[in-house]
């Protein structure tokens, strides 16, 4: 037994600030990546229904139900049929569209702005005609036989089968999520930053109204309200702001921890079309536009199906491993905490392949700690090594030569 006041040799009780700040970053880290991976699988989840042949909408289902296997015959054959009338009148008409222009001078040379569905459909029946429209509805109750039930499951039927893919679909919807869950990640590392370090990019407690100060228990609530305003001042930005203002506070460049910083910007671009115009562009979207990317025309839909959806899941999951890795050595610029998690990036990146993610690692300086490389970090030497040495694509070489400086 030690003597009074003799230092104990036993483990400490409590976590050290370095733990405690490492234990925060990698918590705001961990929620992001699991909403990444939960990501890819509802997108992997909707590509396999659209591969099953199996796979039919509920409401389809629940209109079959009355009906046996021949009414449902030929409530599929009457909605072909009324799509090949339908095709065939616009044929007709349309050239005869084409017709009279050829009659009627020279035509305007300006730029057209694109329609959307709903204008096509209606300039599609004014072309048809009422009469024709009437004709091919006529048409349409005769093969139903004035069969309700056969006309409406013909209907369902043919609109299940003309569909989008439910993988594109669904990758459309998942960008604005991975969008948010990249910037529920900046706002957290942001929100540590400042919480270390009130005074850094501005932060101002006496912009908090009086009135909402004293509705606060004391200076900490006041303090986390400042902080949480600030934190959503800087996520209002544009990325190109963000990149600006982080590069002087903290010190993390969010466009050398990614080679395709551009095509990040282009991604949140995106996201506000698709949230707000369904994914039409407009000059928010062209301004916001990197320079060099080859740009739509305004009013035109931005196609966002399941491939984009995948590279955009992979540009998201790279940066914001890459930034919380980088966000803590920044906080922590000494000692093993910083260099375990960086440990653990790099092995993953390795382990999946990801040479570019392995490559940012380990050239960014962020993962070099007090001359303490990550690589010293218990096993993790001889389990990078290992998948190094197997590796036979992508940045290997690269990689490597970076590598075998600390190995």
């Amino acid at each position: 037994m030690g003597g009074e006041g003799e230092a104990s040799s036993g483990p400490s009780s409590e976590f050290t600030r370095d733990q405690l700040i490492g234990l925060v970053a990698a918590a705001a880290l961990a929620r992001f990546t699991i909403s990444m991976r939960d990501h890819r699988r509802a997108l992997e989840a909707a590509q396999q229904a659209d591969r099953s042949t199996m796979t039919t909408p509920l409401e389809l289902e629940r209109l079959a139900v009355p009906m046996d296997r021949e009414r449902r015959r030929q409530a599929e054959k009457a909605g072909d049929q009324l799509m090949k009338r339908i095709n065939e009148r616009l044929e007709v008409a349309i050239e005869a569209t084409g017709q009279d222009e050829e009659t009627s001078g020279p035509p305007n040379r300006g730029l057209r702005y694109p329609p959307s569905e709903e204008q096509v459909f209606a300039w599609l029946l004014s072309l048809v005609g009422p009469t024709a429209v009437g004709e091919v509805g006529h048409e349409f109750a005769r093969d139903c036989t004035d069969d309700a039930e056969v006309a409406a499951y013909a209907v369902a039927h043919m609109q299940w089968k003309r569909r989008a893919p439910l993988g594109d679909r669904v990758g459309a919807a998942l960008l604005p999520a991975t969008t948010a869950a990249f910037e529920e990640l900046l706002g957290a590392l942001v929100r540590l930053w400042l919480t270390l370090y009130p005074g850094a990019l501005g932060v101002d407690r006496s912009q908090i109204p009086v009135g909402v100060a004293r509705a606060y228990q004391g200076p900490d609530d006041i303090l986390r309200a400042a902080v949480d305003n600030k934190v959503r001042e800087v996520l209002s930005k544009a990325p190109a702001e963000w990149r600006e203002l982080l590069k002087n506070e903290p010190g993390v460049d969010l466009g050398v921890l990614t080679d395709q910083w551009h095509l990040v910007c282009e991604v949140l671009a995106r996201r506000n079309v698709i949230v707000h115009w369904g994914g039409r562009v407009d000059a928010d979207y062209l301004a916001r536009l990197p320079e060099g990317m080859a740009r739509p025309v305004l009013g035109e839909v931005l196609v966002t199906d399941a491939n984009y959806a995948k590279k955009t899941f992979d540009l998201f999951e790279h940066l914001g491993t890459a930034l919380g890795v980088a966000w803590l050595a920044q906080l922590v610029p000494k000692g093993p905490v910083p260099a375990e998690q960086a440990a653990d990036h790099l092995y993953s990146a390795l382990k999946e392949g990801r040479y570019r993610d392995a490559l940012v690692s380990v050239s960014s300086g962020s993962v070099q700690v007090d001359s303490r490389f990550v690589l010293g970090c218990g096993d993790t030497s001889y389990r990078c090594r290992a998948h190094l040495d197997n590796a036979a694509w992508g940045h290997r070489s690269q990689v490597g030569q970076v590598l075998r400086r600390h190995l």
